[in-house]
C-alpha cells in the first residue's frame, strides 16, 4: 500500500491541521531511540570517527572553521 496525503485524507485538512499533526508526528520521533534512526554502516562510520579522535584529538577542524568554509564555497 502506498501512503500518500490522498490515500490518507490528509488533502482535506486545513493547513492548521495540517500543521497540528506535523507536530504531532514530530512528538512521537522523541520516543524512538536515536541508535535506531541509524544505518549499520552509518554506526560504523561514527564509531570510526570517535575513535579516530580519541588516537588524536588534534585531527579535525573546529565547528567554526567549517561553518566558515561552508559559508566561503556558497559565495
Amino acid at each position: 500500500m502506498s501512503v500518500s496525503l490522498e490515500s490518507l485524507e490528509l488533502d482535506q485538512l486545513s493547513v492548521s491541521e495540517r500543521l497540528g499533526l506535523i507536530e504531532k508526528i514530530w512528538s512521537s520521533l522523541s520516543d524512538v531511540p536515536p541508535e535506531s534512526l541509524l544505518s549499520p554502516a552509518q554506526r560504523t562510520e561514527i564509531e570510526r570517527r570517535i575513535e579516530q579522535y580519541r588516537n588524536d584529538p588534534n585531527v579535525g577542524l573546529p565547528w567554526d572553521e567549517v561553518k566558515s568554509r561552508l559559508e566561503a564555497r556558497r559565495g
